[in-house]
């Protein structure tokens, strides 16, 4: 059959731009039976393949949907729309400067420090301040800054401490990330100190998405945190800031923005690798295909949840700006609807959606900030009228407190409290207080005026007994329903007179410890008081020392005055008793304590012995004190007034020194005993001051030697102990009038003080042992004379040293120079001198034993007189005590051993001195014998050729 239907070829071209595969079998040719049941087959083939062909187009229509929508979306989330307007804060330029913008928002600045969580904060809540010099401080309570040592702060934050911190964290990601960005996780980093282990792990992924979750989802001021969030999320499209941006500036010159940076940013080092979205408008194609269906809806669902997403975010962040100014939120808010609105696809469904969505949203931001402003303004009227009502209150309560002792005072409180509680329901009226609140403040007004009213009568009462009385009696009032009381419940009366009771008897406590404590410290008063009459006479003064009578009654009472009077009166007929001792002689004193003695049996016997012993007591300590310091005494006593010993300058060393001779004989004839020259603690300082100025040596030999004459050596034996060798000097300068050796003495120490002499010496110890071993036993009865002679002689075997350069330290080796020039400077310590061709003094041998021979004697002969002693000769000396009469053979006298116990005096010992028995001579009372050298010189010149009967031959033991 032929094919009756005919098709043109605009028909076929038509079928297959815009045919679907269905509608085969209604535009194939119908050629017969054939041709229809193909057709059919052909047809049922046709639904299936056509159903799979709309499903293909459909889901690639919602793929390119999608795409479209996610494209042309990104206009609405630019930074400039997602950040400028939501956080009010510049959008653009570098993050340090942004992260200082965003940081004195949200910290605010002040002058003054406030406490914060764990320490004293100022300036845009930092704990340090930053001085003009650049010197960062510590913030402590009372100080105050500026807004530049603020501003230093902040710099130094950023860049040396948080901010730094933050950039060590991220590492290589903060060179990655947008600039707002970078600020806005420094704003992070300056609240924690550091950035949250999580927002550090979401930065490092580089989806700043992730990054914005991480920060709004920190717990920690959770407003602060979202507008942080905000500003990241805003950054997704922010403009990438290069390195190479400034190509006006001449090469090498830094940007205007790079010069502003503070020390140690780098501002180049800004770029992102963030991809600028695009700014492509969304086009629907509502053509009715199914593709053009399946796209538009993709397009509308990706581009409808961006666009919601950037108007909330805009309407958060106006909301947060202006969170209590409705006006200003509206403003803003319409100024973001325009801008958007702008933008939008030229579609009634997407104008809907739109509009929808920002009404629903924006309702919702409109509500809360209302009532947030509503609240603020009954807030500031709260805040009003709790400030005049807290003035006024406590005015009230200070009135209420003055009126306590007046008897109108409950009618004139009752007055105010009314004229107050009336103006409270006035504020209720106005809506400026809720009824609660109203009540609460009228119950207030009403305890106030109870409480000032109760205190006032309770500070006027004059002790505290009639106080604790009064607090006891409150309770009484309120249950009488009397007083200002009456209207509080009892609870609070019942603490009100708990309060008042516990204070009165906290007084009647403190006023009985206070009185134990101040009886305590005048009883002490009044023992010195006692004491000071019994020693001077005197005693204490009243003003100065509190012991006013009157006030010393109220605490110690009738009783302790009366035994205070007793004890003055006692105390004077003590000082009368022993007033003047220390200038009595001793026998005086004797006769002073017989006179007063008192006698058994009469009236008043047991006071009288009371002052008796008192005063022999303290003539017992008058005597011990002036075995050690009786020169002291004697100035206490006002019989003389003691200067120092003054050791500035020879003229004042003689002056002082011939004043305290004077001194001394009076005291000694004052007291009748032997009075020493110098007081305790007197040789020590001369003998320091003189070994400091070592030159003041010679001249203080003279001085003595001027001033005591005669007694000089006894007063060099004062301070031998002390000063051994300026005593020693001295001595040997008295003793020959040679001054070499106090000089050479002095000059040694000089230089050595000077560092001039450093001749390296022997220890002390092995100088000490060789002149021991010279010396012998010829000072075994006076080791500190020996001492003395030793340390002299060291000194003087240093001059050598030091003048002749020899090898001090060689004293172990026989015939060295060391051990004859240490031997010379002994016997040079010993008083040796040589005048003309005869030796005098120094170590000489007598007997076969060292002994010392006076330096004004011939070397040889103590050995010679010894040697030509005769039984003549012995007469004229002291007698010697000779047990059972038995007369020891002169001979034996010959050989005996001398020990120098004095300048020329020795102990004779017929056996060795150094052994267990030395067999000493002993004079009358058994004490030892002592010959005088120079006494037998003398005999021997009167004697020895009248003696007929010399026998020079030497005595044999038998």
């Amino acid at each position: 059959m032929a094919n009756r239907q005919v098709r043109t070829p605009g028909q076929l071209a038509r079928f297959d731009i815009s045919a679907a595969i269905g509608d085969a079998p209604g535009f194939a040719v119908n050629t017969g039976q054939a041709a229809e049941a193909l057709a059919n087959v052909a047809g049922n083939l046709s639904d299936t393949l056509g159903k799979m062909a709309d499903r293909a187009a459909q889901r690639e229509g919602e793929l390119a949907g999608l795409t479209a929508g996610q494209e042309s979306a990104g206009s609405y989330l630019q930074h400039a729309q997602a950040n400028g307007i939501a956080a009010g804060v510049a959008g653009a330029g570098p993050w340090y400067e942004q992260a200082k913008a965003l940081l004195r928002k949200e910290e605010g600045f002040r002058e003054v420090p406030y406490y914060d969580v764990n320490a004293h904060r100022v300036g845009y809540g930092s704990d340090t301040t930053v001085t003009a010099d650049g010197k960062v401080v510590k913030v402590v309570k009372g100080m105050k800054i500026t807004r530049d040592d603020a501003e230093r702060d902040l710099d130094y934050r950023l860049t040396k401490r948080e901010g730094l911190q933050v950039q060590k964290q991220l590492g290589d990601t903060w060179n990655r990330l947008p600039e707002s960005a970078k600020a806005a996780l420094a704003s992070v980093g300056y609240n924690y100190g550091s950035l949250p282990k999580e927002v550090v792990a979401a930065a490092k992924t580089g989806n700043l998405e992730m990054l914005s979750s991480a920060v709004a989802g920190l717990s920690s001021n959770k407003s602060r945190r979202q507008r942080e969030a905000a500003m990241i999320l805003g950054a997704r499209s922010a403009p990438v800031q290069t390195a190479t941006a400034t190509t006006t500036q001449p090469v090498g010159a830094p940007t205007a923005k790079a010069a502003a940076a503070p020390a140690g940013v780098d501002p180049t080092k800004t770029a992102s690798t963030e991809t600028p979205l695009s700014t492509t408008p969304l086009a629907l194609r509502r053509d009715g295909t199914i593709r053009g269906e399946a796209f538009d809806n993709a397009a509308l669902s990706s581009w409808g949840w961006r666009m919601q997403e950037g108007v909330s975010t805009d309407l958060y962040a106006a909301a947060q700006q202006f969170e209590e100014d409705p006006i200003g939120y509206a403003a803003a808010a319409e100024t973001i609807r325009k801008k958007w609105a702008d933008e939008l696809p030229a579609d009634p469904k997407t104008r809907e959606m739109f509009d929808k969505s920002f009404v629903n949203q924006n309702q919702a931001y409109t509500r809360n900030i209302n009532a947030q402003h509503e609240k603020k303004l009954r807030e500031e009227q709260l805040a009003s009228f709790s400030a005049g009502y807290s003035s006024r209150l406590i005015d009230f309560e200070r009135q209420a407190q003055v009126l306590g002792a007046n008897p109108d005072g409950d009618a004139i409180i009752a007055e105010q409290t009314r004229t107050i509680q009336n103006s409270i329901d006035g504020a209720a009226t106005q809506g400026i207080l809720t009824p609660a609140q109203a009540a609460k403040y009228k119950l207030d007004v009403a305890e106030t005026a109870a409480r000032g009213r109760i205190q006032g009568v309770y500070d006027a009462l004059p002790t505290p007994e009639q106080k604790e009385a009064f607090a006891t009696s409150i309770l009484n009032d309120w249950k009488e329903r009397k007083g200002p009381l009456a209207a509080l419940p009892y609870d609070t009366v019942k603490g009100i007179s708990n309060t008042l009771f516990n204070d009165a008897r906290e007084q009647i406590n403190r006023r009985t410890a206070s009185n134990k404590a101040e009886k305590i410290r005048v009883d002490a008063l009044i023992e010195d008081d006692v004491a000071s009459i019994a020693a001077t006479g005197k005693g204490l003064d009243p003003a100065s020392s509190g012991l006013d009578p009157a006030k010393v009654g109220e605490i110690i009472g009738p009783e302790g005055m009366q035994k205070w009077r007793l004890g003055q009166d006692r105390a004077n007929r003590i000082y009368s008793a022993t007033n003047g001792m220390e200038v009595q002689s001793t026998a005086d004193l004797n006769q002073r304590l017989t006179l007063m003695k008192p006698t058994a049996g009469k009236p008043g016997y047991a006071d009288e012995l009371e002052i008796y012993e008192a005063a022999r007591k303290r003539a017992q300590d008058v005597l011990k004190e002036r075995q050690t310091d009786p020169l002291g005494q004697a100035a206490r006593g006002g019989a003389i007034e003691i200067q120092p010993i003054d050791a500035t300058s020879a003229d004042e060393l003689s002056r002082t020194l011939t004043l305290r001779k004077t001194q001394r004989d009076q005291v000694a004839g004052l007291y009748q005993q032997q009075v020493p020259v110098f007081r305790p603690g007197e040789k020590e300082a001369l003998s320091a001051a003189i070994l400091r100025k070592p030159e003041m040596l010679p001249a203080f030999a003279m001085s003595v030697q001027e001033a005591f004459g005669n007694e000089a050596p006894r007063v060099l034996s004062e301070i031998s102990e002390d000063g051994p060798v300026i005593a020693h000097a001295a001595g040997l300068s008295l003793a020959s009038g040679d001054t070499s050796i106090a000089n050479d003495v002095a000059d040694t120490l000089a230089n050595k003080r000077e560092k001039v002499y450093t001749a390296k010496m022997p220890a002390q110890g092995e100088m000490s042992n060789f002149a021991n071993g010279e010396i012998a036993g010829a000072m075994y009865a006076d080791p500190r004379t020996q001492s003395a002679l030793v340390q002299t002689a060291s000194i003087l075997f240093e001059q050598m040293a030091n003048q002749h350069g020899f090898d001090a330290t060689d004293l172990k080796t026989d015939g060295s120079v060391a051990r004859a020039a240490f031997s010379r400077a002994i016997d040079r310590a010993a008083g040796a001198r040589t005048i003309g061709d005869k030796t005098f003094g120094g170590l000489a041998e007598v007997n076969g034993a060292r002994i010392i021979v006076p330096s004004d004697m011939e070397k040889d002969q103590p050995a010679r007189l010894l040697a030509g002693l005769t039984s003549a000769q012995m007469e004229k000396l002291p007698p010697i005590d000779s047990s059972n009469e038995f007369k020891i053979p002169i001979e034996k006298i010959r050989q005996a051993k001398l020990v120098s116990v004095g300048d020329g005096l020795y102990r004779v010992a017929l056996n060795d001195p150094l052994s267990d028995d030395p067999k000493y001579l002993r004079a009358a009372g058994g004490t030892f014998w002592t010959l005088n050298i120079r006494q037998l010189d003398e005999v021997s010149k009167t004697t020895r050729s009248r003696d007929e009967d010399l026998d020079l031959t030497p005595w044999m033991p038998l």
